[in-house]
């Protein structure tokens, strides 16, 4: 990293974070506390984006750590922040405009050198604010000097489970203020997600946790030729089911929807089978254990069963955050349906 080059988050910063919250939430898991710290650090991720609208600015931070987890190396810097931002339609005003008042207040350079172009002709677009011949020239001057960095490597720990060992490995460290404020702020949304663990979630009875024919259950799966009919697999994915009182035939139609249950055919079937839930994105993007991603899976179904509405289906509210394709949910009440009718029919 160039020496002048502004960094937004460093992991000493994480490791400030991580300090504070092992202190001051000592009581809760080292999950839990992985939690109120992978929220504590996106705010703090959030707070120095430029202040875009909001549907815009959150996909910035979501790209942000999608970034780091396929770069998973470096601090993050404003340069990387700069480098999302050249990719936006910057001949937008509504664009430019805030990005240009983050570049003034950040005094960061873009490197893309067709970002500086648009910037350039920013004040012809918006009518409201010139971009100043000096604030160009220095533009023009300085982009070249910035080269790219990766994201620092541990947020994708943070964004996941494993942080488990990483807390382990770090003596707590006193946090500064603000960033002790940044905590207080989120630890409402991090033990509202916390307390979805223990609690019941808002899932209708018939997507409740209850106990089912395994045997039958395997022989569906055999029948798709699933890996997931073995060991590991079918356990963790159970378990995971009681710990958070969802029906297991509800995970494991999800697997059929996400990866037609992992046939044992497929050449990287052990790996798919790592995450055939494709949590954190894909398999491919985090591919971790089996027993890791039943329980992320769990936790995110547990969280997006809230606050439903009344007469709105289940599956379908979940749908709404768990994938981008609105008729996944038709696929999984489908599969949830001809497993359930498999396991109640005489053999």
């Amino acid at each position: 990293m160039n020496a002048g080059q502004a960094v937004v988050l460093s992991p000493k910063d994480v490791r400030r974070i991580r300090g504070y919250v092992k202190q001051k939430y000592a009581t809760l898991s080292d999950q839990s506390q992985a939690e109120i710290v992978a929220d504590a650090v996106k705010q703090v991720l959030y707070k120095r984006l430029p202040d875009f609208e909001e549907s815009l600015k959150q996909q910035l931070l979501t790209d942000l750590i999608q970034t780091y987890i396929q770069t998973n190396s470096g601090p993050v810097s404003q340069e990387q922040i700069i480098e999302l931002c050249s990719k936006l339609n910057l001949a937008d005003p509504l664009i430019a405009q805030p990005y240009v008042n983050w570049l003034d207040e950040s005094k960061s350079i873009p490197e893309n050198v067709e970002a500086t172009a648009a910037l350039h002709t920013e004040n012809k677009l918006s009518g409201e604010k010139n971009v100043s011949k000096s604030w160009q020239t220095k533009f023009l001057n300085n982009w070249q000097r910035n080269k790219k960095t990766l994201i620092f490597g541990g947020l994708s720990l943070i964004l996941i489970a494993s942080l488990v060992g990483y807390f382990q490995a770090f003596a707590p460290v006193t946090s500064r203020p603000a960033e002790e404020a940044i905590i207080n702020n989120t630890r409402t949304a991090a033990e509202d997600k916390v307390q979805a663990v223990s609690s019941i979630n808002e899932l209708p009875e018939t997507l409740r946790f209850q106990l089912t024919d395994t045997a039958k259950l395997k022989l569906y799966l055999e029948g798709k030729a699933s890996i997931l009919a073995e060991e590991p697999y079918f356990s963790a994915i159970i378990d995971a089911a009681k710990q958070f009182d969802i029906h297991p035939v509800l995970l494991f139609a999800i697997t059929g929807q996400e990866q037609a249950f992992v046939p044992k055919t497929h050449k990287r079937a052990k790996e798919i089978a790592n995450n055939p839930f494709n949590v954190f994105h894909s398999w491919k993007d985090f591919n971790t254990s089996i027993s890791e991603s039943a329980q992320i899976a769990g936790r995110t179904i547990a969280r997006l069963s809230k606050d439903r509405p009344e007469g709105t289906d289940a599956i379908t509210w979940i749908n709404r955050e768990y994938a981008e394709d609105p008729k996944w949910s038709d696929g999984v009440r489908i599969i949830f349906t001809s497993i359930n009718r498999f396991i109640e029919k005489e053999l």
